[in-house]
């Protein structure tokens, strides 16, 4: 569970402790910026609030977990028990949970948009590592992550064939004027899906760029995502400090199973 700690702490606290009876006596390892009694704590300090230092956080966290998988949590979502329950049926796939709803924190009313979220994720240690440790690179690197782009974040998911072509042209230009030594010094100002853990795929014109930057000392993983559904849902928190952007979803409603009216969740926190 990685967080900045910049969450009002009602809402967080509501949070952690139904992570503690959601992970059934799992180990939960924390990282945070300022001290948390939760699980194991590694306390990274006011290190800010980026895609750099979410990724940091979530790097140091899987480099102290044990075990064979690892779920990534945020702090302002509710899971239930279901989910950390369930186990990958492959070892070197991304696998996200679908089954995750918006809730407004003030009105509880929920609503529904099938994506795939870096907080749904649940993967190999090895490879959640290894993805992660690039993504690191690329953000220390110069490269920027886009809010709002589909896929962005989350290994694996950008698959559709417009945004590789434009990536690629996009990286290819700027090879044409620019020395691969460059890259260590000068801020490239492209878009991170370009090499982004998990969203290369075998495609001719994609393998292509990639085959330039190999120079960099830099392995070029390919990787693949996938989906599942749990019966029962999370509840992805909309409030007034997200770090994500507003989503408006579809089929809402003021109850749902499992966790009823959010509202008396709320009240109760």
């Amino acid at each position: 569970m990685y967080t900045d700690n910049s969450l009002d702490e009602k809402i967080a606290q509501l949070c952690r402790d139904h992570l503690v009876v959601a992970s059934q006596g799992k180990p939960i390892i924390s990282v945070s910026q300022k001290p948390l009694k939760l699980g194991t704590n590694l306390c990274m300090g006011d290190i800010g609030r980026s895609h750099l230092s979410m990724y940091s956080q979530i790097l140091a966290g899987t480099e102290l977990a044990k075990t064979k998988y690892v779920a990534l949590c945020e702090h302002d979502l509710l899971y239930s028990p279901e989910h950390f329950n369930w186990t990958p049926p492959k070892d070197d796939v991304f696998f996200y949970n679908l089954n995750v709803w918006f809730v407004k924190w003030t009105t509880g009313e929920y609503h529904y948009q099938r994506r795939r979220v870096l907080s749904q994720l649940i993967c190999g240690r090895d490879i959640c590592l290894k993805a992660i440790n690039d993504k690191v690179w690329l953000l220390k690197h110069g490269y920027m992550i886009r809010k709002g782009m589909t896929g962005a974040c989350e290994p694996g998911c950008r698959t559709d064939k417009e945004a590789f072509e434009q990536a690629a042209f996009c990286e290819a230009d700027w090879l044409k004027t620019h020395d691969i030594k460059d890259i260590k010094t000068e801020p490239i100002q492209l878009q991170a899906v370009t090499q982004e853990p998990g969203v290369c795929d075998e495609r001719e014109q994609y393998r292509g760029v990639l085959s330039q930057f190999k120079d960099l000392g830099k392995e070029v993983s390919m990787w693949k995502a996938d989906t599942f559904r749990t019966e029962i849902p999370n509840l992805d928190i909309r409030h007034f400090s997200n770090f994500s952007r507003s989503r408006n979803g579809r089929n809402r409603c003021h109850t749902l199973p499992y966790w009823g009216s959010f509202t008396d969740i709320r009240e109760r926190a």
